[in-house]
C-alpha cells in the first residue's frame, strides 16, 4: 500500500505544478490537473500491480492509454490541442523519475514520508499562487 501512496504522492509532486505552468496558471487548470491524477494514478497502478503482475508491456500500454485519457481531459478542460502533448510530457517525466527513483532501492516508509512532506508543500503553495495569479487576471 505504501507503494501506490507513494507512486501518486510522486505523480502529483511532478505531473500538477507540470501541467499547471503548461496550462496557463489558472486556479481550475490546477484543479483539473490534480483530480485527473488522482483518480488515474490508483486506478492505473491498481490494474498494473493486480491484474497484470507488474507486467512491463502492460506499464508501456497502461502508460500510453493514461497519456490519452487525461490529454483528453486536459484538452476539454483548455480546448487546445497542447492538453495532449503536456500529458505526454508530464507522464514521460513522472514515469522516467519514478523509475530511477526505484532503481535506487529506497527504504519505502522513508520515500513515502519525504514524498508526503513535499507534496504537504507543494499543493498549498501552488494554489496560493494559482489563487493570486486568478486574482491578478481578474482586476485587470
Amino acid at each position: 500500500m505504501s507503494a501506490f501512496l507513494f507512486a501518486l504522492c510522486l505523480t502529483l509532486i511532478i505531473e500538477t505544478p507540470f501541467s499547471f505552468l503548461l496550462k496557463g496558471k489558472r486556479t481550475t487548470g490546477l484543479f483539473v490537473a490534480f483530480i485527473t491524477n488522482v483518480i488515474s494514478n490508483p486506478i492505473f497502478n491498481a490494474i498494473y500491480a493486480y491484474a497484470f503482475g507488474y507486467s512491463q508491456l502492460f506499464f508501456y500500454l497502461g502508460e500510453a492509454a493514461i497519456i490519452l485519457i487525461e490529454g483528453l481531459v486536459y484538452f476539454l478542460y483548455s480546448r487546445s490541442r497542447w492538453g495532449f502533448g503536456i500529458s505526454a510530457l508530464a507522464n514521460i517525466l513522472s514515469a522516467g523519475v519514478g523509475y530511477e527513483l526505484n532503481q535506487l532501492s529506497l527504504p519505502m516508509d522513508l520515500a513515502l514520508l519525504v514524498s508526503a512532506a513535499i507534496l504537504l508543500l507543494e499543493l498549498p503553495l501552488l494554489f496560493i499562487i494559482a489563487y493570486r495569479l486568478d486574482k491578478g487576471k481578474r482586476q485587470r
